[in-house]
């Protein structure tokens, strides 16, 4: 806490130092009336101190210009790369869609199982991962998720003879 107090204090006597020579403060109190005036000094102490509040302003914006900017090449990187992956035909399904196919193959395991009296959970998973070529349903691309659903609402009607698929 004291390092950051004599910090405090250290730009305290800095601010009031460059004040005091650059005249916004003054011991004079009569400076300010003089400033009222309409004497050429008067004019160009107050264009000048104008100027420099302008300049301070420019500094200001420039500084606040080159932090958007910095932002702005951070977003359209982040936006490439989402545009890159969304645009990607390699791209996984969604959760969402996984979750469609599992209850597709679900729907289809039953109503096989009940044929067979076996659980077939195992056979059908086992002919869609060699069918689409994945070790995983949820790595199934984006691309292939229709097909996938008709090819499994077919096998369900194949199935039961039924033709709405369950869900």
């Amino acid at each position: 806490m004291r390092d950051r107090v004599i910090l405090y204090q250290e730009r305290c006597y800095q601010v009031l130092f460059e004040a005091f020579q650059e005249g916004r403060l003054s011991a004079d109190p009569g400076f300010d009336d003089l400033l009222t005036g309409d004497t050429p000094a008067a004019q160009a102490y107050r264009m000048a101190a104008a100027i420099m509040k302008m300049a301070r302003q420019q500094l200001l914006l420039e500084s606040q210009l080159e932090a958007h900017a910095s932002k702005i090449v951070d977003h359209d990187k982040r936006l490439e790369e989402i545009e890159t992956t969304l645009g990607d035909p390699g791209r996984a399904i969604t959760p969402d869609q996984a979750m469609q196919i599992s209850q597709g193959v679900k729907a289809v395991a039953i109503a096989y199982g009940k044929q067979t009296k076996k659980n077939e959970f195992g056979a059908v998973y086992g002919e869609l991962y060699r069918r689409e070529g994945v070790t995983s349903y949820k790595q199934l691309p984006a691309q292939l998720f229709d097909a996938v659903m008709k090819w499994l609402s077919t096998w369900y009607q194949d199935v039961t003879g039924e033709k709405d698929f369950p869900f």
